[in-house]
């Protein structure tokens, strides 16, 4: 044993480096953030046409609270990643698509749940 060796690796030959690993998932998230955005601003301006049609809507009240949630809603989307990684190293997966998917589709289920909410809070002034 040469104790000036260097260390040996851990990793197997079939194995990406870990910054390869972290670049997949980065790229791969990066990707979905377009469909992400779509998605937000088409439920964005149907909430906004829905709301449109209440009595005391004026729109110069919507259009900053509207910007200022997309730019939270882009920040938030940053924790998919941060959940893939932690899952995939914490559960040993390999299986990313499933993985990345389930956490896209659950996370934008849940950043859409403010538009759903203004609609429905709208809405029912409209039935009155």
């Amino acid at each position: 044993m040469n104790p000036y060796s260097s260390p040996e690796s851990n990793q197997t030959s079939d194995s990406k480096p870990l910054n390869s690993e972290l670049r997949d998932i980065v790229i791969g998230w990066e990707r979905m953030r377009v469909l992400y955005n779509i998605i937000l601003f088409l439920v964005g301006i149907t909430a906004i046409f829905v709301m449109m049609r209440a009595p005391f809507f004026e729109l110069a009240e919507v259009i900053l609270p509207a910007i200022a949630f997309g730019i939270f809603a882009n920040v938030c989307f940053c924790a998919g990643p941060t959940a893939e990684t932690y899952i995939r190293v914490i559960f040993n997966t390999q299986d990313v698509k499933s993985v990345r998917m389930g956490l896209f589709i659950l996370g934008t289920l849940l950043s859409l749940i403010p538009a759903f909410l203004a609609m429905a809070s709208y809405g029912s002034f409209l039935f009155f």
